[in-house]
């Protein structure tokens, strides 16, 4: 008896296989090259915002170099003047407070200094007698570094007055500590600088130092 072999069956189940893969692998390709489509439009785009903000620093660069050229050579030597001019009025403020302090009578208290550039300055004491607000005004006007010196303010203590009326009122004896009590009288001093005279006085002192700087170098 003869057996039959079914050929045809096989060889279409081969067929479908190798059109499934075939269809797969065009798929896998349609998709890579989407892919690189897309990382390629992205990398354009970016690499033209990258471009255009190129361009606009290189607009901006160019602008401000126009602007600084356009610049006169009477401006850039107003401008180097201006710097000179504040360069020279500049002076220790460390050596003015050591001298307005020399200057203060032996029994007073700084409260407060303020210097303003480029000759104002503006100090308040407290003092324990009101003969050294005087005192020291004195000195601040004899100073060669003072062109003019004002006394804004004064006010002082009326104990005296205040505990005898408290005293008298209460119908008590003075406090223990009356007899003992200093009054303090508060000033405040608004300074005009004699700034010339001051950066004198800094060369001066600059040119010794170096002398004997030089000196000690020998």
């Amino acid at each position: 008896m003869a057996v039959e072999i079914n050929l045809l069956r096989k060889g279409t189940k081969k067929t479908s296989t190798f059109r499934s893969a075939m269809i797969l692998a065009v798929l896998v390709v349609i998709l890579i090259n989407l892919l690189i489509v897309y990382v390629g439009v992205q990398a354009d785009r970016e690499a033209a915002a990258l471009e255009q903000e190129r361009l606009i620093l290189e607009q901006q660069a160019e602008a401000l170099n126009q602007e600084i050229a356009e610049l006169s050579v009477g401006e850039h030597q107003l401008l180097f003047d201006a710097v000179d001019e504040v360069e020279g009025m500049m002076i220790s403020s460390s050596q003015l407070l050591l001298e307005m302090v020399r200057l203060m009578p032996e029994e007073g208290y700084m409260v407060s200094y303020d210097y303003v550039y480029p000759d104002t300055l503006s100090m308040s004491f407290i003092y324990l007698e009101l003969p050294q607000v005087a005192y020291y005004l004195d000195a601040l006007t004899a100073s060669p570094y003072v062109d003019s010196v004002d006394v804004q303010t004064i006010t002082g203590e009326a104990m005296e007055e205040a505990v005898m009326e408290d005293a008298e009122a209460e119908e008590e004896d003075l406090p223990f500590w009356y007899e003992e009590f200093l009054p303090n009288y508060f000033t405040t001093y608004d300074i005009t600088l004699d700034v010339a005279a001051l950066i004198d006085r800094d060369t001066d002192e600059s040119e010794e130092e170096d002398d004997e700087e030089g000196d000690d170098d020998e």
